[in-house]
């Protein structure tokens, strides 16, 4: 939509057609409201993990205060800052890669090569995929069908590609290279961070948290 209509499919210049319109911006609107929530709990949830001092009420407001500061700061620290928040996601993303492979090669304390052992249903009962509602076939479609649900949720980003289509100097020609680019960042750390979750823990870990499993 963004190369076929690129002179109107921004937030720079005004939208003409009422339906698009409408529709970009309560799905704009939806998406960033259920991400705000939705980072809050995923950053309460790895903290109190490591820890059960910090009152969660206290995680919220803190997130909520960081969140309106960036948003009334100069847009040049707002962008300085997106800018080292996303690198820092790279370099963790990229470090648990590595984390993994050198791990399940027996680079960890205990030596032990543990591969893929928990894809072993000898080893994990009900691995590599769990049952979920329904048993046998159907269940294991399920079970890979409700991660799939939860997991695309995360996936977001790509499209904010397209806020540059009014930006840009030849949409047309820019953007749908751009656009074939991002399959590459999504199996780089969406899909073998996944991966790899699957290969250092079995999914029905006790120490997993509900919202995890």
């Amino acid at each position: 939509m963004d190369t076929h209509l690129c002179p109107i499919c921004s937030f720079r210049r005004p939208i003409r057609r009422p339906c698009i319109r409408i529709c970009t911006g309560i799905n704009f609107f939806v998406f960033e409201a259920f991400l705000i929530p939705f980072e809050i709990v995923a950053f309460n949830i790895i903290l109190h993990f490591w820890t059960d001092k910090i009152p969660i009420i206290a995680v919220i407001c803190f997130m909520l205060v960081a969140y309106a500061a960036l948003n009334f700061i100069n847009v040049k620290y707002y962008g300085e800052t997106e800018f080292w928040l996303a690198l820092g996601k790279v370099i963790l993303a990229v470090g648990f890669i590595i984390f993994t492979f050198v791990t399940m090669v027996g680079g960890n304390p205990l030596h032990d090569v543990y591969g893929f052992r928990f894809w072993n249903p000898s080893k994990v009962e009900g691995a590599p995929f769990a049952e979920y509602i329904e048993t046998g076939s159907l269940g294991r479609f399920l079970g890979f069908l409700a991660c799939l649900i939860q997991a695309s949720f995360t996936i977001a980003g790509p499209d904010m590609v397209s806020l540059a289509a009014g930006e840009a100097e030849s949409p047309r020609r820019i953007l749908p290279r751009t656009f074939n680019a991002v399959i590459y960042r999504l199996v780089a750390f969406f899909v073998l961070g996944s991966l790899c979750i699957g290969i250092v823990v079995a999914y029905n870990d006790p120490d997993l948290p509900p919202i995890t499993i």
